[in-house]
């Protein structure tokens, strides 16, 4: 029995490591424009409600598909959840109060 099979292959291979390189490049240049573009625009006003919306925007368009597919109970927890949040809870509890909610309604059923 050869150990052939626990041999690595460590072949250099130049195309990967180029479109590594690329990949990287273009991650930190979008990074960089970010903050060079950010120079020219004012801050306050109409920027400042922007930035801070797109936080949940992003969170909504990642969760509305989710919440189209659950169940009734789940859709329960959700409200919980958003509920206790407009009151002013931690979001941290929020969430756990509104897992709760549905593991309590699962066990209940």
């Amino acid at each position: 029995m050869t150990a052939d099979f626990l041999a690595l292959d460590m072949s250099f291979d130049t195309t990967a490591l180029i479109a590594i390189l690329l990949m990287g490049a273009v991650t930190y240049f979008t990074r960089l424009g970010g903050f060079l573009m950010m120079r020219w625009i004012p801050e306050g006003g109409f920027v400042s409600r922007w930035l801070s919306a797109i936080p949940g925007a992003v969170l909504v368009a990642i969760l509305a598909p989710t919440v189209w597919n659950i169940g009734w109970m789940e859709r329960a927890g959700l409200l919980v959840t958003l509920a206790l949040s407009a009151i002013g809870a931690n979001s941290l509890i929020a969430v756990v109060l509104g897992t709760a909610a549905v593991a309590a309604g699962r066990a209940l059923l």
